[in-house]
Formats: structure tokens, sequence, C-alpha cells
């Protein structure tokens, strides 16, 4: 059983059968047969273990009455549920109406499902969890309340509102929602100047708005009513993404374009703060250009007491940052630093009232307390109010549930679940939706306090739960105790929590895997410094969404050829020492056709023709669609189209490795009689032949006309391209001989080379080779091929080399089993026919000596790995 019914069971007695004997009964009435000890009761009693660890039991019945097991537990799981007393359906028979009901609610409703699996040890865990992130989101949450242009106390409405709606329908265990910085930003930044001057006469002065005035400062009650409606208006775009399951949309942003974005936006939320710094006001912007100039421009009023004081906080925020992620013993320093740092600021400023008349220390103030209210009658559903801040909803939605998305996905592939994006849209959009009902205004999930819940050991989402009671009681009894809290604290907590965001490392990795990537990034960060987030995620958007036209509009057309001594073919990136078939053109399309691409593959194939053409004649073109999934109606006329040209310049087309769903579509088109049945193949190398068979008459078929005799010569390959860590050498043998093995061991052991791995087949032979500890160098390379060609080519040509098919499969037996995967387990009774003269004993010595190597070699390796694993292991 799987802990979750094992977790039921304990939690509601009589779900399972009381014994062993049960099961088997009602495994033998399902058609399994029925073990002695169960007939007899020799194993009534049992337990669980016990009976499961029974070796009388058959594989059927086991799988019987686990079927028993699982059908009971969830028939009666899901009667105990809903309170009805339904009869369990039998094995195999549709599940009734209702159970598919609960089993849909369940999926969307989180709390149908989490409470059941909760235990003694988790439910401390997740206890302790939540007073950690209770301390944490305290002071982040006012802070954040503050980038969004409202008073401190909706911080903790949302703080307290947000966690226990996530809890009641999110999937995500250890996620912790609530405001974030970013998110903050976004809605300020897009709110910026919304109000028009019925709305807000004070920030507008002869019909024109005043640029320097904050309207989230001057008209505070109508701006709150603007962060309402934008808030509600993002949780109702979150449902309807969820009801057309447009999840999948959030994975066409970029990793680049969204770093890039997030750094630029941790940027200006950095810079927004330090006016608590340096002691003197900064108007509102949200370009970070115009917040350095208006910052140089006033920087003879700074107070050095803010500053002074401002740092130090921010190093011992900082200093305990550091030290809890260097020493486990430390881990609790996270979470009790911002709640320290508000507590000696508290008592600083209250007790030294010099601090707040003669430096300027600025500080919160009066906060008032009690739950949070509601806020149904300050929703405007007015046209032109909604219109207004459409834009920063659509914004606010997808900053919201990309930020989440990301987390959930970490944590559910950390702890093992999984998460449905669609149920995580519908679960942010009902939190956006009841917060604003309730003075609240968007949230999601954070970076900071997540990492903190999962680092103190939560396990489901009541953590949640009980960081919205605790958050409740500090509204209640703990808020007049924020009136001297110090903005310079706040805002040293806010600059610590985006420092994580700053993604320069990112930047840096960029530039070394790929330039074009680090440009991405750089046009993201850059348009979000200069011109806002909005406009920033904009910029992102657009970028990705141009990534994504230009990649899938131009797919790569990748030319083959050959790997010498193998029918592998592979791209001239992939492989550099291959070889190209004469007369042939072959040509890998690596994605799939539709009308946006068509253009772009036809011009380039008929670019490759002239191109090959010039240097040898092509007869043939090979059309590997191993990488194409689909095709539609305009890439059929492209085919045929190209089948036409290729015609008229005497080119005969054929396609490999083409899919069943593709081959359908082309079907349905009448696309295999333009070309033949006869031109389509199972692999390249097929199709290679196929074309090689019919030479350069035109008009002929594999199947038709006269076939052209051709015969492959001996071939000896060597790359290394094929293997991360060893050289290959291909050997095809047209005629095998007896001494084959003997041979390439004796030129292996001149050269110094020791065989790690060998494959022989009846005429294709492969062998991993190294020397020195590595591959072989590009000059022995060629001296090893040159050598090898020399001496297979003289044995091939001496009399008697080429003998009869029986007689070569006859000898070649013992050669068939050189890989060395099979030295590993010899057989210890091995006695050497009788039958066998001098030569077949000599051949036979060789290729044992190099299976031999070739496990010595591997058993070498195997013991340096858990050598080092060891070591690493005493280390750690």
């Amino acid at each position: 059983r799987p802990p979750t019914a094992r977790g039921r069971a304990r939690a509601m007695p009589g779900l399972l059968p009381t014994s062993a004997r049960e099961l088997g009964e009602r495994a033998h009435d399902a058609g399994a047969p029925l073990p002695a000890e169960a007939a007899t009761g020799g194993i009534d009693g049992a337990t669980d273990s016990d009976f499961t660890r029974n070796t009388s039991l058959g594989s059927e019945s086991l799988v019987a009455i686990r079927k028993v097991m699982m059908g009971e537990v969830c028939a009666s799981s899901s009667a105990s549920t809903v309170g009805v007393d339904e009869p369990e359906p039998g094995l195999g028979a549709p599940a009734p109406r209702w159970h598919r009901a609960l089993s849909l609610a369940r999926r969307r409703v989180s709390v149908l499902d989490w409470p059941l699996h909760l235990t003694y040890r988790s439910t401390l865990q997740d206890l302790g969890a939540a007073l950690t992130v209770c301390v944490l989101s305290v002071p982040e949450s006012m802070s954040y309340a503050n980038i969004a242009g409202l008073p401190y106390v909706y911080g903790l409405y949302i703080a307290c509102l947000a966690p226990l709606i996530y809890a009641l329908f999110g999937g995500a265990r250890q996620l912790a929602v609530g405001p974030t910085a970013m998110l903050s930003l976004v809605l300020r930044a897009g709110l910026h100047g919304q109000l028009d001057e019925e709305q807000c006469p004070a920030s507008f002065a002869g019909g024109v708005l005043l640029p320097d005035v904050d309207q989230s400062q001057a008209c505070p009650e109508a701006y709150f009513k603007m962060i309402l409606l934008a808030s509600f208006v993002s949780g109702l775009v979150l449902l309807v993404a969820c009801l057309f399951r447009a999840g999948f949309l959030v994975t066409f942003l970029g990793h680049p374009v969204v770093s890039g974005f997030t750094t630029g936006a941790a940027i200006i939320i950095g810079l927004s703060q330090l006016k608590y710094f340096l002691g003197y006001h900064l108007p509102h912007s949200n370009s970070a250009i115009s917040i350095i100039i208006a910052m140089l421009k006033d920087i003879h009023l700074l107070k050095p007491a803010p500053m002074l004081l401002g740092l130090t906080w921010l190093a011992f925020l900082l200093g305990t940052k550091k030290l809890a992620a260097k020493d486990v013993r430390f881990r609790f320093l996270l979470p009790l630093g911002p709640l320290v740092g508000c507590v000696v600021g508290i008592l600083l400023v209250w007790q030294v009232p010099s601090l707040r008349e003669q430096h300027h220390v600025a500080f919160v103030g009066p906060i008032p307390g009690g739950l949070p209210p509601v806020s149904v009658q300050k929703l405007a559903f007015q046209w032109k109010d909604v219109n207004k801040v459409m834009n920063t909803a659509v914004s606010g939605a997808l900053i919201s549930f990309m930020e989440s998305i990301a987390i959930a996905q970490a944590l559910a592939a950390q702890h093992g679940y999984s998460v449905d994006p669609s149920q995580e849209l519908c679960a942010l959009g009902l939190t956006n939706v009841f917060c604003s009902l309730f003075s609240g205004y968007a949230a999601t999930g954070s970076f900071s306090r997540t990492a903190v819940a999962n680092s103190s050991g939560a396990q489901t989402q009541l953590a949640g739960v009980v960081v919205s009671v605790c958050i409740m009681l500090v509204l209640l009894f703990v808020a007049p105790a924020f009136y001297f809290l110090p903005m310079f604290v706040l805002a040293a907590i806010v600059i610590k929590s985006v420092c994580n965001l700053v993604q320069y490392d990112v930047a840096i990795q960029l530039w070394k895997v790929k330039r074009w990537d680090f440009v991405l990034w750089l046009v993201a960060c850059v348009g979000t410094l200069i011109l806002g987030p909005l406009e920033g995620i904009g910029i992102a958007v657009a970028l990705s969404v141009l990534v994504v036209i230009y990649e899938s509009a131009r797919p790569q057309l990748a030319i083959l050829w050959r790997v010498p001594g193998t029918a592998v073919y592979r791209t001239r990136e992939e492989e550099c020492r291959g070889e190209s078939v004469p007369g042939l053109l072959i040509v890998r399309v690596g994605a799939s056709l539709y009308f946006a691409n068509t253009a772009y593959v036809k011009r380039v194939l008929l670019k490759h023709v002239e191109e090959a053409s010039a240097k040898d004649p092509v007869h043939s073109i090979v059309l590997d669609m191993s990488s194409v999934h689909t095709v539609d109606s305009t890439a059929v006329h492209l085919l045929s189209d190209l089948v036409t040209d290729f015609e008229a310049r005497r080119v005969r087309t054929a396609f490999a490795v083409v899919g069943s769903r593709v081959m359908r579509t082309l079907g349905r088109a009448e696309f295999p009689a333009l070309l033949g049945e006869g031109m389509f193949f199972p692999s390249v190398a097929d199709a290679v032949n196929g074309c090689l068979r019919i030479g350069s008459s035109f008009g002929s078929s594999p199947g038709a006309g006269k076939l052209v005799r051709f015969e492959t010569p001996l071939e000896v390959g060597i790359s290394n391209c094929m293997h991360h860590r060893y050289t290959q050498v291909n050997i095809f043998m047209p005629h095998p001989f007896s001494g084959f093995v003997k041979l390439i061991s004796t030129v292996f052991s001149a050269y110094g080379c020791t065989v790690v791995d060998a494959q022989v087949e009846h005429t294709h032979h492969t062998f991993r080779i190294f020397k020195a500890g590595g591959k072989l160098s590009d000059i022995e390379v060629d001296e090893l091929r040159a050598r090898l060609l020399a001496e297979l080519s003289d044995v091939n040509r001496s009399p008697g080399a080429q003998r009869p098919d029986a007689e070569a499969t006859a000898n070649e037996a013992p050669e068939e089993d050189l890989n060395p995967t099979s030295v590993a387990s010899p057989n210890p009774t091995f006695t050497a026919p009788a039958s066998m003269d001098l030569a077949e004993l000599e051949e036979g010595l060789a290729t044992e000596r190099v299976r031999l190597a070739a496990a010595a070699e591997r058993a070498r390796s195997l013991e340096e790995e858990i050598a080092r694993r060891h070591a690493q292991a005493t280390g750690a």
C-alpha cells in the first residue's frame, strides 16, 4: 500500500480487511489462486510487512490482493469523506459519477486532501515552520506595502489573508504566499498617473498631470480603491487562464529575458529604498536613471545619522544571512535577523528622542489594529476604471503566476510530488479575488519566506494556515508596538531581500554559454532600468515571442555525412572525420514543418543542392525526417514543390525515418503516390543504399528498373567525437577472415593503446581505446588509421583470405562475444573444443586477452571512482 492509503487506514478503522486471510479470499473471488496459508488460516493476523514478505504468495495473488486493497481504500475513503454509503464498484468497472466529481474537487480544493496526510510529526514540523515564517513575514510585509504605495498595515492584511486562502486551494505544500517586492513594484508602477483629475485633483494643475506628484500620497483613498480593483481584475485574469488551461504560456518566457527583467526590477526596488538611508525625500519614479539623477541632485541634504544606522542594519542583516547559509547551526538567524533588527530599532528610536527630533530619523507611526476590514464597497466596477487597470492587472497576473509556479515546481521536484499549473492558476486567482474583498492586494509566492519555510521543515499547507492565525494575532494585539519602528530598518530588510534577485551570475554564465542569450538578458535588464518595470515586462514578453518565432521559422537543416566503417550518419559539427557519399546529399530537417518555416526550408534546401552540385553532380537527396513530428497543408505543398523542382534538376528525392503521424498526413494528401512508395525508408542508411542501388539513372525506384550492383570496400574510421572519453575505431570488413582479432590486438599494442570496449559483428567491428589516459591526438589517429588500412588490406588481398559464408560464420562465433561486458560473468567450466585447429585456438586466445584487458581497465576505473566517492563521503 502507498503511504496515503496507510495513513487513511490508521485514521479510519475498518477501511481495510482485518486479516490476510480475508484479503486472500477477496483475491480468490477476483479470479486469483488462493494460497494455502490463507485457506487454512496460517497467515491470519499477520502484519502487513509479514504478509508481503510471505514467499508462498504467487504473483497473480499479490496483484489481485493489491487491487482489492486499493479499490477498497478508494471507495471507503471517498464514501467517508462525502458521507454517502455507496456500494463498492467491481474491479474494472467505471467509477460512479459522484466519485469522479469528488476526485475533481480534491484536485482543485486541496483542503479536501492534505488534512488526510497529517501526522503527529508533520503537524509539529508545520507549527515550527509557521512560527519561523511569521517572524519574517511581519517586517517584510510592512515593507512591501510601502513599495506598493500603501500604508504599512495593508501589508499585514495581505500576509494574514493570502496564506489561508492559498492553503485551501493551492497544491504546493511548502509555498509561502503573500506580498512580494516585485509584484508591489509592478502594481505601483502600473497605477502611477492613472487617477484622473476628478479622482485626484491634487495631482493636477490646469488640467495637466504634475509629474513630480505621487498620487498614492496625494490621494491615498482613491489610489487604494484603484489598487483594489487592479488586484481583483488580476485574480479574474488568473481564473480565466485556469479555465482555458493557459498555464503553459508562461513557458514561452525565456529564462534570459525573465532573469534580465528580474534584475532590473530588483535594482529599481533597492534604489527606491535609499531615501530612508539618505534622510531626504526623493520623488517617486519607475526609472532607475531618474532616481539616480534625483539622488545626486540633492546629495547635499544627506543626513549622517540615518545613513550610518541604515548601513549598520544592512550589514547586520547580510551578515546573519551569510552566516546562516555557511553553517547549519546558525540557520535560525535567517528569519530571526529581521525580527531582532526591528526590536532593536524600535527600542533605539523610542529611548533616544534626539534621533527623531534632531537627526531626522523617520519611523512608521501609528498602525491601526484589528482584523482586515471588508472593502467590497470600495471596488468601483466602472468600465473606464477597469480599462485603466487592465494592463497592470495582466502584468500582475503574469508576475504572480511566473514567480509562484517556478518556486512550486522546484519544491515539488525536491520533495517528490507534482504540481498542476491549472490548480496554481485557480489558487492564486481566488487568493487575489478574496484578498481584494478584505482590504488586501495581489499576492504571490515569496522566494525568501518559502526558503525559510522549506528549511524549517514545513510538510503541508497547514503551515500557511498557522501563519495566517499568527499574523491575525499580531494585528489584534501587537500592531501598536510598531509605532517607533524606524524606516531605515524596513529599507534594509527590503534591500537584503532583493539582493538575491540581482542575478549577475546568470549574465556571466550566459556570456560563456551563448552570447545571444546574454544580449537578450542585457536588453531586458537595461530596458527595465530605463523605461520602468511595466515596460520591462512588455520587453521581456516581446523578446521571448520573437525568439520563439525566429527559432521555429528557421529550423536547422544540417548536412549529414557517414562515419567511416559504420552505417551511422551525423552532422559535420557532431563528427569531424566523416565521409560524404558521392552523388548524394543527406539533409536532416530539425523541426516540424508548418506555414511559417516552409519558405525558409525550401530556400535553404535548394541552396544546398546547388552548392553540392557545383562540387560533385548530385543525383539523389535524402531528407532525414526524424525530428519532424507534424506537418500542415502548407508543408505538404512545400514537399510537393520540392520534389517537382528536384525532378526538373534530375535529382531524386528520398525520405528517411518518417513518423506515423507525418505519414498519415502525407497519405491523406496522396503525396506517396507523387513520390513513389519505394522512396520512404526506415533509416538514413537504408535510404542511402536504396539510392545507390538505383544509381544515377533518373526515374527509377528501388523496386523497379535495372539496379546497379555495388559493394562497399574495406573501411577504417577513427573518431574522437563519438565518445566523450575514448577514441572509437570502426572497421568494416566485407570478407571476414581468421585471425582478425589477433591482428587488431597486435596493432593496438604496437601503438600503446588500451581497449576498454569492443563490439564484434560479422562485418562491422567497433573498438573504444585510449592512450595514456585520454584520447588519441589527430596525428596519432592518422597514423593508426593508415596502419590498420595497410594491415587489413594486405590480409584481404592475400590468397585464402576470403572464405565461404558458412565457414566465416562458424569461425566468427568466438569473436561475436568479444564485447567485454560479458567478462563480468565468465563460464568457469569452459574448455577448448578438441575440434579447433591451432590457428583458431590462437585467435580465441587473442580474443580472451582483449576481453581481459578491457575488463581490467574497467575494474581500474571502477576502483578509482569508488575511491573518489569514499574520499568525498569522508570529507563531507
